[in-house]
């Protein structure tokens, strides 16, 4: 009997491929359910998400215990990040023009919008906003002891860049430039981490490959931030459907389907 696997295999290998696109829709549709029912005051995806990531919950919960569990389900589980970071880093995958990746996740609002330094009586400040909640003006400014100004400033929005490209800070003295810099920092309206910039010394989670920094409500906020820009790209599509891309939802997916069993 002839066999005509020769002849259909291209055809049978595709019937075996799974639609992780779908599989991670299928997933993220209980998630999205749970997030409206426990949040029905709050209209917009994005304020939820960012309720998820700020406050304890049956779903960030989960997340830090299993990244904290000291057994084979918690090391499957730091697997499947470190899995996760693997395929993002080898495929580029954005939101919006910014690519989803663990060296630089957006945990949530800076708490400080104001930054200062003295050094040898010079006054260095810089403030983000105005008092107002949608106020982006940001004012940095240097002082002698005397109170007049040596370097004043004023953005309508936080760019360091044009801070850096201003004729006037170009002639401050370097030491100047680096303290002003400083307290620009400080006030940086969005907390960005990298997980897998390890400080001398610190503790690590073991990612299968990969090493994370031991922060566990800070990693479940920035795993919650990548599920849902992941979510974005795909709904809005602005991923190209391939092989590869296919690969990174199914990481995805395989952690999620994990989170919403706590659902």
């Amino acid at each position: 009997m002839n066999n005509l696997f020769a002849g259909q295999k291209d055809e049978w290998i595709a019937l075996a491929n799974i639609d992780y696109f779908g599989a991670f829709i299928k997933a993220y549709i209980p998630f999205n359910a749970w997030m409206n029912y426990y949040y029905p005051s709050l209209q917009k995806d994005r304020e939820k998400i960012n309720t998820v990531k700020s406050t304890p919950n049956t779903f960030r919960n989960k997340i830090c215990a299993l990244l904290d569990l000291d057994s084979q389900e918690g090391s499957h589980f730091r697997n499947l990040i470190g899995d996760l970071h693997d395929m993002l880093e080898k495929h580029y995958i954005h939101n919006q023009d910014k690519r989803i990746t663990f060296t630089n996740i957006t945990l949530g609002r800076n708490p400080e919008n104001v930054g200062e330094c003295s050094r040898f009586g010079i006054g260095f400040r810089v403030q983000y906003g105005n008092g107002s909640a949608n106020s982006t003006n940001t004012h940095s400014l240097i002082k002698k002891r005397d109170g007049s100004a040596i370097f004043n400033f004023n953005q309508s929005n936080y760019n360091i860049e044009e801070l850096k490209a201003n004729s006037s800070f170009v002639t401050l003295s370097t030491d100047y430039q680096n303290l002003l810099l400083d307290c620009y920092k400080k006030v940086e309206p969005y907390i960005q981490i990298n997980f897998t910039l390890i400080p001398t010394g610190a503790s690590y989670f073991e990612c299968g490959d990969y090493r994370f920094v031991k922060e566990s409500e800070n990693l479940a906020k920035g795993l919650i931030e990548i599920i849902y820009n992941l979510r974005c790209s795909l709904f809005h599509g602005e991923i190209v459907p391939n092989k590869e891309a296919n690969q990174v939802y199914g990481a995805a997916y395989r952690i999620l389907y994990i989170l919403i069993q706590s659902l």
